[in-house]
Parts: C-alpha cells; structure tokens; sequence
C-alpha cells in the first residue's frame, strides 16, 4: 500500500519528537490506513529533516521488538515516563491528549502537548517522558518501542509527575486520583532526584 501512508510530518519544540498525519482511504466498505511504515517513514523524514538529522537516523535504526496497546476509561492519565528507548504511539480508537517532556541532561526540559486521534501518530525519542489522558471511554493507545521495559531496571528510568505545576500542563478532563496508577502518582516533581 506503499504511497497511501502519510500526509506530513510536523516539527515541535522538542528535538527528535514529531507528529505524523496519517493518510486514510476510504471507500463504501470502510476505511483503511496504514498506521506505521518504516520505508514511508525514512522518506519523508528525510525530505522534512535531510538525511544528515537525528530524527533520520532514529527511524532508519528504529528496530521495532515490541507492541503494546492499552485499553483505557475516559479521563484516564497515564505517565510520564522516559524509558531509554524510542517509541511510536498512535490511537487505535478513541482519542487521548499527548503530553511530552525532554527529561534528556543539557536539555531545557521543554514541554509539549498535542491532541492524538485515529489519523496521526507520534515519534518519540528516548529520554522524552511520554505521558496522555483519554477522552473517550474505552480508548486504545498503542506504542511500538525498540527495547523492553523490565521491573528489575525500573530504578533506571526517568519520570516526571503528572500533577507538576511547572509543567504547564492542562488535562482537559481535570485529574482524578482515581484514573492515575499508584506508580504515577509517585513520581517525582522537576527538581527532585529523578
């Protein structure tokens, strides 16, 4: 289906971090879309980056060994968590608010927010806290990565906490305790030891 998978890539304030607008066919049986291809991927990150950025090497060395897709409730917030690995999450179904933090040293922590639905996906590099709520009941957040998480190096990653002040961030649902883990709620603020 090659030609049929993206739109355009999207620049953001945080260095390796793009949004993907996503190309759907649609005909009287339905619709289709091509959520992630990599040879798609590498073209026109090459044509909106040029062959010599991070962003081209992160994709063309973006070795996929896993999958994962959660299922969540409306107002659900997960994150934000920065493992040492990339990740490409897009909505399944649904739609959720994508929230990103550089957590990488020598970086400003720049924060950046942006709407995920069905029709874009986004490329995030390692050390950039990942984290999102849901808008939709029952909505289905999935993420391709190129390493696995292990609770034995849980001490390894970086996090941040969703309820940060200095984040400026604003969840469109307001935060339930609720509908955050107890891990989430743990984490630490900017400034403390990560």
């Amino acid at each position: 289906m090659g030609g049929f998978y993206m739109v355009k890539v999207e620049k953001t304030p945080i260095p390796g971090l793009f949004v993907v607008d996503l190309y759907s066919f649609e005909d009287h049986r339905g619709s289709f879309m091509e959520k992630f291809s990599q040879k798609d991927l590498i073209s026109e990150i090459k044509h909106v980056f040029g062959e010599d950025s991070d962003e081209y090497k992160a994709v063309k060395d973006f070795n996929v060994v896993q999958n994962n897709v959660s299922k969540n409730n409306k107002g659900v917030i997960r994150g934000l968590h920065a493992e040492p690995w990339n990740k490409y999450i897009y909505i399944v179904s649904g739609a959720a608010y994508g929230a990103w933090v550089d957590l990488r040293s020598g970086n400003s922590r720049v924060v950046y927010f942006h709407d995920l639905t069905e029709g874009n996906a986004v490329f995030v590099p390692e050390g950039v806290a990942n984290g999102f709520q849901s808008l939709e009941e029952d909505t289905q957040y999935s993420y391709l990565v190129d390493g696995v998480w292990s609770d034995s190096d849980r001490n390894k990653y970086s996090y941040v906490n969703l309820k940060d002040l200095q984040l400026g961030i604003r969840w469109p649902l307001g935060i339930d305790d609720g509908l955050i883990s107890e891990a989430d709620k743990k984490h630490p603020f900017l400034g403390q030891n990560n």
